[in-house]
């Protein structure tokens, strides 16, 4: 893979993961703290965002406020996995998608 293309890719979960956190934010504003963390699947996605975002400084270049021992590298490739899982759980819960 070129430097352009991990370029792309980065620039890609980027925008993924903004969105994501954009979704967490706006759901936790609408059904409000209580009511949010009701559901399994409300808690699984906001743990997932809230672990997203240490590699979302990492993309914009903010990691100096986090110091690397905090996330080690093996465990942000773990949690790109876990983000995987968002997208089969929408697969599964959209008929339309099947």
């Amino acid at each position: 893979m070129g430097p352009s293309e991990r370029v792309w890719l980065s620039r890609l979960n980027l925008l993924c993961t903004s969105i994501f956190v954009l979704e967490a934010t706006f759901k936790l504003i609408g059904y409000g703290c209580s009511e949010y963390f009701l559901s399994g699947w409300h808690k699984f996605d906001f743990t997932v965002v809230v672990l997203a975002l240490p590699d979302m400084l990492d993309a914009i270049g903010l990691d100096a406020i986090l110091p690397p021992s905090v996330f080690p590298t093996n465990l942000l490739r773990i949690l790109r996995i876990a983000r995987v899982a968002r997208v089969l759980r929408l697969i599964k819960s959209s008929k339309g998608l099947q």
